[in-house]
């Protein structure tokens, strides 16, 4: 009964766009494996990890968090600038109001 339901399933998923072109990057279980050969060396992660490093996704990640990098600083610099604005003014005000007698 499992057979008849999951094998269906597996070779549809098997023939999908996104696995095909996961299959560019190298042979899954060997090249001559099942498709459940080949569904399980999907799952295990490693063949994924080996697709992930070719396409340079650590580099795409740096450069992502390089950029926020920036924008939280320039948003820690304009924070400090009104900051200084509101003490300012504060100072200024109190001194107004210390003048008078």
């Amino acid at each position: 009964m499992e057979n008849e339901i999951f094998t269906p399933l597996l070779e549809q998923f098997m023939s999908s766009p996104l696995v095909t072109w996961v299959k560019t990057f190298g042979p899954l279980a060997g090249g001559n494996g099942s498709n459940l050969e080949e569904y399980v060396a999907l799952v295990d992660g490693i063949f994924l990890n080996e697709v992930m490093l070719q396409i340079g996704f650590d580099s795409l990640a740096n450069k992502m968090f390089i950029t926020l990098e920036i924008e939280m600083r320039e948003l820690v610099v304009s924070n400090i600038t009104i900051f200084v604005k509101i003490i300012s003014f504060i100072t200024f005000c109190f001194h107004v109001c210390n003048s008078f007698p």
